[in-house]
């Protein structure tokens, strides 16, 4: 899994997020509205239409766990609520929403930590992918240099790209801290859903406790035992379990207890994983340019009559992962089958600037920056921060 470009040079090294203020996204709409943090939004009772669209502003929340509880708040299927976007859990952002059939005064009642509901107006569904864009504002910390040079580094470096990165998939894809989507994803393609639900379960975290992966370890052994022992905050861990106890061997029931946008993210990592693997051979054999599109190969991968150079570096990962591209249409699982397509190598982004170069409050003697920029969605801000610092 790679999500990182090649560098000429050492990268000043940096940290981010290190307080959740430090990593803010907006959601930019089809229509170039931008959905602000903080902003006071008043109710437009000119519109009509079954659905209720809202902001909804999270901060240090997983969008689906946002959805779920604001759902179980309501006493409805969390299947009521979409969003336009996954957004970042460390973070503060601001993003559409909407719920079906939903009054206004029913959300506005509702009161959850980290999440701030804003009524907007009755309108049609929000589909996921209905964004234009994201805002991100974020403050990179634990910089050697002085202010001086760190301005300068990231004034040239910006000059370099030119307006556009290698667009890879950002950790977020796979798990920051436990990266088991695309595993999860691989297993469900494979039509091993067993292997899919004990894996999302039982594979350890990088910065979890000794004592949650124990229990990550030993889940199988005794459910009721693990169902005990995990954290409230591994709700989706806990929905798995409890299903598995009510319903023995019923692994497929227990893999829908995932919300459907979570298990369509498995099957999606694990092309984006691909998609990562063959861009960074791209680059590494320059045989990439700016106008390349790599495909996210699926169950219509196989229908091509011509190949390029990246249909054939996509076509020997498969290989040597030992998938066929119809294993994408899951018999299993149908709702999680995918045809695929493709995606740009490069990226744009646009509106970049350099808010503040200063003193790191936070780390004596360092420095901090502020930058602001603009990303294409489905983009990620972590690579695009790559090109600047080793991170």
């Amino acid at each position: 899994m790679f999500d990182v470009m090649k560098n000429n040079g050492i990268l000043p090294k940096a940290a981010i997020k290190s307080k959740t203020p430090d990593f803010v996204v907006e959601e930019i709409t089809p229509k170039g509205t931008l959905i602000e943090v903080g902003k006071t939004y008043n109710f437009d009772n000119t519109q009509k239409g079954d659905f209720l669209v809202f902001v909804l502003e999270k901060k240090d929340t997983d969008t689906f766990i946002a959805i779920k509880n604001i759902a179980k708040a309501l006493k409805i299927s969390d299947a009521k609520i979409t969003v336009a976007g996954i957004k970042d859990k460390k973070a503060i952002t601001a993003q559409r929403a909407s719920a079906y059939k939903l009054k206004k005064e029913q959300l506005e009642k509702i009161k959850l930590n980290n999440v701030k509901i804003t009524p907007l107006y009755y309108s049609k569904k929000v589909y996921l992918g209905a964004l234009d864009a994201n805002r991100f504002t974020i403050t990179v910390r634990n910089l050697s240099e002085s202010p001086e040079k760190i301005k300068k580094h990231i004034e040239k470096k910006e000059k370099t790209l030119n307006g556009f990165f290698p667009n890879f998939f950002g950790e977020q894809r796979f798990g920051s801290s436990r990266p088991v989507s695309h595993v999860v994803g691989k297993h469900i393609i494979c039509g091993a859903i067993r292997k899919a639900v004990e894996t999302y379960v039982s594979m350890p975290g990088k910065t979890d406790s000794k004592e949650l992966n124990s229990v990550r370890k030993n889940a199988f052994k005794d459910l009721d035992a693990a169902y005990r022992k995990f954290p409230f905050n591994c709700v989706y861990e806990k929905d798995i379990l409890r299903h598995l106890i009510e319903n023995k061997d019923d692994f497929a029931g227990a893999l829908r207890t995932i919300p459907s946008g979570l298990r369509k993210m498995f099957v999606s990592a694990y092309q984006s994983d691909i998609f990562n693997r063959a861009l960074f051979e791209l680059i590494d054999t320059k045989k990439v340019t700016s106008k390349t599109k790599i495909p996210l190969p699926g169950y219509l991968f196989s229908s091509r009559i011509f190949s390029s150079v990246e249909d054939d570096v996509v076509e020997k990962i498969l290989k040597n992962d030992k998938i066929l591209p119809e294993m994408f249409r899951s018999e299993k699982m149908p709702e999680l089958s995918s045809e695929g397509e493709k995606r740009d190598a490069f990226s744009s982004y646009k509106d970049f600037s350099i808010l503040d170069v200063s003193k790191d409050e936070l780390n004596v003697g360092k420095t901090k920056a502020v930058m602001r920029f603009t990303l294409k969605k489905g983009s990620y801000a972590t690579v695009f921060l790559r090109q600047f610092f080793e991170i």
